[in-house]
This record gives structure tokens, sequence and C-alpha cells, in this order.
């Protein structure tokens, strides 16, 4: 890790590894590409690409909203193609996009969040 960014999760480059992928966030923080993913895995309890993975999910999911027909939005999203979007969805999220549009829709927030409830503790 560069000097005083320990702990940091901006240490990480994650703008660049949204963008340019793992070899390229590891230079950019100063690493080397395995101790990279090795710390990275340490430090946010989630391998670089599986990092990757639920950021791009987690795009698409907030693009359901838009009208715009699945297989434009898997491609506008960075799938493959369709099938793929719909596996992921399954994978992640344990529904299709179809059901995670009509999900959003309803405004059930419960089907898929990556951002963190705001959750209040009461105490007695």
């Amino acid at each position: 890790m560069p000097a005083g960014a320990d702990g940091c999760v901006d240490a990480f480059s994650l703008a660049t590894l949204r963008a340019q992928g793992v070899k390229a966030a590891a230079r950019a923080s100063g690493l080397g590409e395995r101790h990279y993913r090795r710390m990275f895995l340490q430090r946010l309890g989630i391998a670089p690409k599986t990092w990757m993975r639920l950021q791009r999910f987690d795009a698409f999911v907030q693009a359901l909203a838009d009208p715009t027909s699945l297989s434009a939005l898997a491609a506008q999203s960075g799938y493959a193609d369709q099938a793929h979007m719909t596996r992921e969805a399954r994978s992640i999220a344990n529904h299709s996009p179809a059901k995670l549009r009509a999900g959003m829709a309803r405004r059930q927030q419960t089907l898929w969040a990556l951002r963190p409830a705001e959750v209040r503790f009461v105490q007695d």
C-alpha cells in the first residue's frame, strides 16, 4: 500500500479497477498484482473480480428502472448477451431480470440492494 493509505479503501484504486481491471488497479496502487489481490481480499472480504462483478450487477439493477429492453440493457451494462445477464441475476439475486424489474416497479427494495440498509438500533 502507498504510505498513509493503510486500511483505506481508496488505496485500492477502485475507479481504476472498475474501468481498467485488476492489473491497472494494482499498478496504480503501487502493488504487484498478486499482492493487490491478496490485500483486497483481506481488507474487503471479496476478491477484486467478485467486486467488479457486483458493481456491474448493481449498475444493471439501477438501470432496470428505464423501459429499455433487457437485451439492450445487457449490452449497455457490459454483459456478453442477455443470457449472460440472466445467469448473473439468478446467481447473485436469485431472481430473473424480469422479476427484479417487476419488483422495482412495485417498489420492493428487498429483491436486491448492494448499498447498505439503514438500520436503527433501539436500546432498552
